[in-house]
């Protein structure tokens, strides 16, 4: 939705969506001085507990369309950052614990935040396709299933960027509690993710745990 995507530098939607979702940022800037601004990436991980608009995640498209005997096209030109859901939930839950909120709360001469936006991206870049042989290797798939596309030769009546990897480097450096809470996680994903950047989930070991 954006033409880059670090927080540093000045937002340029390029489209209606990205428009939208800079605009709600101003008006949470203009309301509330204190407040914080994450930007989430492509967010996946195991089912959803709870009856909602899409019954699974991505990571359960790929597995359930990829164990079946047919083609499955996937874009090799479409990048982001795929995030897993509870490295999401642990980030929010550190900046609303009580010392964090009370930084989050405090005006920067006082000792708050002098970064309020920050990227949430996962630790790496990764195509549609990139994330299908994955799943393919993980799950024991034929990974010749996946048939390559360009989202680059489709019409889809809006622009819209084929790269929007994340720089989530801010969120890491300049928020503590973010990385003593990611390090402190407890699951059978965070115990296989020590080469992982700040302990956020590679896309594999996700994909191991919860397929």
């Amino acid at each position: 939705t954006y033409t880059h995507t670090h927080t540093h530098k000045e937002a340029h939607p390029v489209n209606t969506y990205g428009a939208t979702k800079l605009m709600f940022e101003e008006e949470i800037k203009g309301r509330w001085p204190n407040h914080v601004i994450l930007r989430s990436s492509l967010i996946y991980g195991p089912v959803p507990p709870r009856a909602c608009s899409r019954k699974d995640t991505f990571l359960q498209f790929l597995d359930n369309s990829l164990s079946k005997d047919t083609p499955t096209s996937l874009f090799a030109d479409e990048v982001r950052c795929p995030i897993y859901v509870k490295d999401v939930t642990t980030i929010i839950l550190a900046f609303l614990s009580e010392d964090v909120f009370k930084v989050c709360t405090s005006k920067t001469h006082e000792g708050g935040l002098e970064q309020r936006g920050f990227n949430m991206g996962g630790p790496e870049p990764l195509s549609r396709v990139r994330m299908g042989e994955i799943v393919c290797r993980v799950r024991g798939h034929d990974v010749a299933r996946i048939t390559h596309s360009k989202r680059a030769d489709l019409d889809l009546g809006f622009t819209s960027p084929l790269d929007i990897s994340m720089n989530s480097s801010r969120l890491i450096q300049q928020t503590p509690w973010v990385t003593a809470a990611l390090s402190r996680k407890e699951d059978d994903v965070t115990h296989n993710v020590r080469n992982a950047p700040a302990g956020l989930a590679m896309f594999e070991h996700v994909a191991t745990f919860v397929l």
